[in-house]
């Protein structure tokens, strides 16, 4: 087994939800003992923050899935809207990650993933489309992403979104200054 190293690039990928934890090296210690702490300053994002990064002791021919941002919040829409979002994820890991389902309990969600393995050090993407029609006042919902990624086969994206009738939608005021 080798370490995939959860890389940080220009997008910040600074919140990927793995809580630092070390661990003796026993290679034949459960996944979710295998993680072990990077060195933050080996991982500095290009605005020149600081950010921890941690590394995962993956086999070689498995991908390692990180997020750029678990969820997205449209704010206050009206009725009838058609929301889209791309969530972005990095693979990680040396091996092809695959996207085998997504989807959402919530109706009038839809869910693209791509039919092609993500190669290793790429990106790749889950877009969501949700048609607001028959939905009011505040939406939380949640996707559920099912991959082969080592570090987390089932992961849940979230959406959130405040859905106003028709022309009763909460104007924004302006500040007259004189």
């Amino acid at each position: 087994m080798s370490f995939a190293t959860l890389r940080l690039s220009c997008l910040a990928f600074a919140t990927l939800a793995i809580a630092p934890v070390s661990v003796a090296s026993d290679e034949d210690a459960a996944p979710e003992e295998q993680i072990e702490t990077v060195d933050p300053a080996e991982a500095m994002v290009e605005t020149g923050e600081m950010v921890e990064a941690y590394a995962i002791r993956a086999p070689d021919d498995k991908g390692v899935i990180g997020f750029d941002a678990a969820s997205v919040n449209f704010g206050d829409v009206e009725h009838g809207s058609i929301l889209e979002h791309t969530y972005l994820f990095l693979n990680n890991g040396f091996g092809p990650l695959s996207v085998q389902r997504g989807y959402s309990q919530t109706s009038g969600v839809s869910v693209r993933i791509s039919p092609e393995p993500v190669p290793g050090n790429e990106l790749g993407e889950i877009k969501i489309s949700i048609n607001t029609d028959g939905m009011e006042g505040e939406q939380y919902i949640r996707i559920h992403v099912v991959t082969d990624a080592f570090n987390g086969p089932d992961s849940t994206l979230y959406a959130r979104a405040v859905v106003w009738p028709v022309g009763e939608m909460p104007v924004e005021e302006e500040n007259a200054e004189s």
